[in-house]
């Protein structure tokens, strides 16, 4: 090997290493950025009296907190993300939707009260009446599924149609927003049942959440 062609391939490999080197400072500042932003963010909620969520895609879990610290940690089996490219800025829940609601009975008045109408029983709903599948809908445009791990042949094959659904329905979803001039992201979420009826249960309409997409 000449000196010229010694000197060339160690020029590009000097080149390779220096741009390597670019990409990992540039990557690591991104981070930075992201973490600071969502340490501010999260700041502004702690300093209210009010419980609010961090859905970590990076750790994968929600975590429900209030003035910073952590109430409860529900842990994410599976995450997929659309188009979702938005800051870590406290968001409001919109809206919770879901097929079947959790209802109360109605309470109907005796007309006449008997001796065994001494024992009342209040009809509350309890954390097994909650639904395990839902959506929420997120001021900032952001869509979120949640659905239930699969159990069982039945529900893992409603589990590959419904995550089939999921991936060919995003983009019919993001023209119609794109043409509607309204943003759209969607985050698809699968987790234990009984976590998926803790988070339908404790985020209710109104509450503050940010998403944490390093």
């Amino acid at each position: 090997m000449s000196m010229t062609v010694r000197f060339i391939f160690i020029l590009i490999c000097l080149c390779n290493a220096l741009f390597a080197a670019a990409n990992v400072s540039a990557n690591d500042i991104l981070d930075l950025s992201i973490e600071n932003e969502l340490l501010e963010s999260e700041l502004a909620l702690a300093q209210k009296a009010k419980v609010y969520f961090i859905f970590n895609l990076k750790d994968k879990k929600v975590y429900i907190r209030a003035r910073g610290a952590t109430l409860k940690e529900l842990p994410i089996v599976k995450v997929k993300a659309w188009n979702l490219r938005i800051p870590a800025k406290p968001q409001a829940l919109l809206k919770r939707s879901t097929l079947f609601k959790p209802r109360r009975e109605d309470i109907k008045p005796q007309e006449k009260e008997t001796a065994s109408s001494d024992k009342f029983e209040i009809d509350a709903l309890e954390l097994d009446d909650m639904p395990s599948r839902f959506n929420l809908i997120l001021d900032g445009g952001v869509e979120i599924t949640v659905r239930p791990t699969p159990r069982g042949v039945l529900s893992y094959l409603e589990n590959i149609g419904y995550s089939l659904f999921w991936h060919i329905s995003r983009p019919l979803l993001t023209v119609w927003s794109f043409l509607g001039k309204q943003p759209y992201s969607s985050l698809y979420i699968s987790m234990g049942k009984t976590d998926a009826q803790s988070l339908y249960w404790s985020f209710y309409e109104g509450s503050q959440c940010i998403i944490y997409k390093p």
